[in-house]
C-alpha cells in the first residue's frame, strides 16, 4: 500500500495506517466510535468524584457521562452528546480549582468521543481518543499533589483494557507530536502503551 507521505512524512516508520487512512470505512461511524466511548468511559469516570467534591451543585460532567453511556449502549449520535460535552467544557472553564477543571474535561471528551473525525487522519484526532483518560489521569494526579505516579497508574490501566477495536483505531492515525508539558508526557505514554500492545 502507497502511504500518505503528505500526513505521515517522508520517513514515517510506524505502524501501517489501517483502513481509515485508505477511506475504506466497512461499518458507519457512529459503530466504529462505540468501542472506543465504551473503552473511555470507565477510565474517565474515575475523577468525577473529584469534580463532585469540588463542585457539589453542577452536575454538567455526570450529564456528559450519562449521554456517553446512551451512546456507547446502542443510543444514537444525537445532539445530547453535543450538548452535554459542551457544558462541561464550560463546567471546567468556570471550575476555579485545576483539579476540578481537569475532571470536567475528562467528562465533556467522553462525550465528545462519540463525534471523533474519521475522515480527518491527523494526530490531533488522538486528542479527542486520549482525552478523556488523559485528563481524569491530570485530575487525579493534581488531587494527589502531583504524584505522576498516580496518573501513570490510570494511563496504564487504558493501555490494559483497550480492546483490540480501540487499538486499530488509533494505529491508525499519525502519531502525536512530542511535548515537554506534563500533559504531551501523558498523550504521549498512553499512545505509545497502545501502539507497542499486541491486540
Amino acid at each position: 500500500m502507497q502511504l500518505n507521505t503528505a500526513l505521515y512524512g517522508e520517513h514515517y516508520t510506524g505502524p501501517m495506517p489501517s483502513d481509515i487512512e485508505r477511506g475504506v470505512l466497512d461499518r458507519p461511524a457512529a459503530e466504529m466510535l462505540r468501542p472506543l466511548v465504551r473503552w473511555v468511559i470507565p477510565l474517565a469516570e474515575k475523577s468525577l468524584a473529584v469534580f463532585e467534591a469540588c463542585n457539589p451543585s453542577d452536575d454538567r460532567p455526570r450529564a456528559a457521562f450519562l449521554a456517553a453511556k446512551r451512546f456507547a449502549q446502542g443510543g444514537p449520535r444525537g445532539e445530547e452528546l453535543r450538548t452535554t460535552a459542551s457544558a462541561a467544557l464550560k463546567a471546567a472553564s468556570e471550575s476555579s480549582d485545576p483539579i476540578g477543571k481537569a475532571a470536567a474535561r475528562a467528562a465533556s471528551f467522553t462525550a465528545s468521543a462519540a463525534y471523533m473525525h474519521l475522515d480527518v487522519i491527523k494526530a490531533s484526532q488522538l486528542k479527542h481518543a486520549y482525552g478523556p483518560v488523559v485528563y481524569s489521569a491530570q485530575a487525579l494526579e493534581l488531587e494527589a499533589s502531583g504524584d505522576e505516579r498516580v496518573g501513570e497508574t490510570l494511563l496504564l490501566e487504558g493501555v490494559e483494557t483497550a480492546t483490540p477495536e480501540v487499538i486499530r483505531l488509533v494505529r491508525g492515525m499519525p502519531r502525536l507530536p512530542e511535548g515537554t508539558s506534563r500533559l504531551a508526557r501523558m498523550y504521549a505514554f498512553l499512545d505509545s502503551g497502545l501502539v507497542s500492545r499486541i491486540a
